[in-house]
């Protein structure tokens, strides 16, 4: 699952109206949360991005 790592706020108002929009990642059942993987953007691994 790819994350860029921020939410992407968007806000859209109207006179009556306000909404924020932003993405949000639902992460894997099995993951606790206690844990963090670090990739190397230089690897060829597929879940790694180069910026």
């Amino acid at each position: 699952m790819w994350n860029a790592g921020a939410p992407v706020p968007h806000v859209v108002a109207s006179e009556h109206a306000t909404l924020l929009l932003y993405l949000a990642s639902q992460p894997p059942a099995e993951w606790d949360g206690t844990t963090a993987r670090v990739i190397d953007p230089a690897s060829h691994d597929p879940n790694a991005s180069a910026w």
